[in-house]
């Protein structure tokens, strides 16, 4: 996982522009020999995930922190339910 956020890291701070196919390629020569191809498919979807994620704070979609805690506090409020 390390790897995948310091592989992120460095693309958000502009290093070399790589194809996604040399990236993959960068991130297999990191992990263990003995990882399984689902162990690979995991950290390729996790890192697609963290870049869709720097994607949407670099163009302002995020939700600020006082909101988050505003809307699950109402979220885990109990609810009184109605008695007929």
């Amino acid at each position: 996982m390390r790897l995948i956020f310091e592989e992120a890291e460095r693309c958000r701070k502009g290093g070399e522009k790589k194809s996604v196919k040399e990236e993959v390629i960068d991130m297999l020569r990191r992990l263990p020999d003995d990882i399984t191809l689902e162990d690979i498919q995991y950290h390729l979807y996790v890192r697609q995930l963290v870049e869709e994620g720097i994607r949407d704070v670099e163009a302002g979609r995020v939700i600020p922190h006082e909101e988050v805690v505003r809307q699950m506090d109402e979220w885990l409020r109990p609810r009184r339910l109605h008695r007929s």
